[in-house]
Formats: structure tokens, C-alpha cells, sequence
């Protein structure tokens, strides 16, 4: 059962590269979104989808093949996301005025943003998955 789970998930994992991936194809051919970037941040506005999309593309091989390397890349991958979400509250909005207002709207979408990040390193670390990847 496992196994067909973890095709699904390096399925979508495949499907979010290609979203990735054509932000970052879009921008390359229309420009960014915002013209007033300045040249540091363009280099993340530019590489933020494309590190996305090459690291979505390498979760979704490794799913697919059952690769071993695959759940350490999908467990700090995602911890790694939920760590920027998280940074988020913590740094604040980028008006400079301190912690962004968590009110129950914004905490319960962070919470179901932040549940598919928990299940796919919930799933890496279930014994039958690491068993099944190794």
C-alpha cells in the first residue's frame, strides 16, 4: 500500500515542479512581476522557482524509483518549508512592524498550509516507508 501512496506523492510532487517551473518560464519571457527589483533580489525572485521546481523534480524521482535519498531530501526539504513559514511569523510583515497579527483566519490557514509538509516527513519516518525506500 505504501508503495502506491509514495507514487502518488512523487506524482504530485512532480506536477508542483512543473508549476515551479513554468513561474519561472513565465518570468524569464514577461519579466517579474514587480520592474522596481533591485539586482540582489532578482537573483530570488529568479531562483526561488527554479530551486522549487528542481528540488520538487528530485523528491518526485526519488518517490517514484523508491530511492533512499529521496526521503532525507523530502524530510529537510519540507522541514525546511516549514521552517520559512514559521520565520514568517517571527520576523514579521516587511513594513517593519514587528510580529505579523495572527488572528484564528490566518493561524487555521497556516495550520492547513503547513499539514501537507508534516504528513509527506510523517510519512518518511513510518518504518514500512523507510523499509520500502532503502
Amino acid at each position: 500500500m505504501y508503495k502506491y501512496v509514495l507514487k502518488i506523492v512523487g506524482c504530485s510532487y512532480g506536477v508542483l515542479g512543473v508549476l515551479n517551473l513554468s513561474i519561472f518560464l513565465y518570468w524569464v519571457i514577461f519579466g517579474p512581476p514587480i520592474e522596481s527589483f533591485s539586482p540582489k533580489f532578482i537573483v530570488v525572485v529568479f531562483g526561488a522557482p527554479l530551486l522549487l521546481a528542481s528540488v520538487s523534480f528530485m523528491i518526485a524521482y526519488s518517490f517514484w524509483k523508491l530511492k533512499k535519498w529521496g526521503r532525507y531530501l523530502a524530510i529537510s526539504a519540507n522541514g525546511i518549508w516549514i521552517l520559512v513559514v514559521i520565520l514568517t511569523f517571527v520576523i514579521g510583515d516587511e513594513s517593519g512592524q514587528g510580529l505579523l497579527e495572527i488572528t484564528i483566519p490566518v493561524f487555521l490557514f497556516s495550520l492547513v498550509f503547513l499539514a501537507l509538509p508534516i504528513a509527506i516527513i510523517v510519512l518518511c519516518i513510518i518504518p514500512q516507508v523507510r523499509i520500502l525506500m532503502n
